[in-house]
């Protein structure tokens, strides 16, 4: 992980494939435990809304590289204004890169030319590449035409939005994690009154977790309301 720390990006302690709750996406997900296994070098695109679990996805690749004792790099594009295109200059210097939001740099000139060359010294190694973005490649709208040729060469998968069910699951799953007693009737309720994005939802289990501590009780319908209300949320 010394290159994350390098970056000053942690990798989500929640992000692995087993924590993933999509059979709609089950293709994708085998793709890229090949790819972290070392079984398929890629390059791999990851496209879909907010909140479907692309970041989920490509820090999880990373983690599983890492663990398998490879070097992993993990750059959210989203966060672009905090480092500099050089960055990916030194790209090379390990043996998996994940780059999220790649859609966050379309028809910025000095990212696009960055990109480029990081792409194609991935692509020319045949070494693992993932790519994640809102979109499929060819609607990035790149002004760059090699990097869109480039972005066109990859395995293109689509991750559809979570069902209710899956998302109820990883919700629960999430509260789990944190040690959070969660009736499911609560976990319902929350769903219907919060955006479905999983950063968002995170945060609410943030909130609740301190309500809960504070009430010293289980997560119910009740305090779920109480918590919106005091948050200023909708209420209902």
């Amino acid at each position: 992980m010394s290159q994350q720390l390098a970056l000053g990006i942690e990798l989500d302690v929640a992000a692995s494939f087993d924590s993933f709750f999509s059979a709609d996406a089950a293709e994708a997900v085998t793709a890229l435990r090949q790819v972290s296994d070392g079984f398929n070098a890629g390059p791999v695109w990851l496209y879909g809304s907010s909140g479907v679990g692309k970041s989920h996805l490509l820090q999880a690749a990373c983690r599983a590289r890492s663990e398998r004792g490879g070097s992993a790099m993990y750059l959210p594009l989203s966060r672009a204004q905090e480092f500099d295109p050089q960055i990916l200059e030194g790209c090379d210097s390990v043996d998996f890169l994940a780059i999220d939001d790649v859609d966050a740099v379309a028809g910025n000139t000095s990212w696009e030319t960055a990109l480029f060359g990081a792409v194609n010294t991935f692509l020319l190694n045949s070494a693992p590449l993932l790519l994640a973005a809102a979109v499929a490649p060819r609607e990035v709208g790149f002004n760059l035409p090699d990097l869109s040729s480039r972005a066109g060469a990859h395995v293109v998968y689509r991750l559809p939005v979570l069902s209710d069910e899956s998302l109820a699951a990883l919700v629960a799953q999430r509260a789990v994690d944190r040690g959070l007693q969660f009736d499911s009737a609560a976990i319902e309720y929350l769903l219907r009154r919060v955006p479905r994005d999983m950063h968002e939802l995170e945060q609410w289990l943030i909130r609740l977790d301190r309500a809960s501590l504070a009430a010293q009780r289980r997560v119910t319908v009740a305090l779920v309301r109480s918590t919106l209300e005091r948050e200023h949320h909708v209420s209902g």
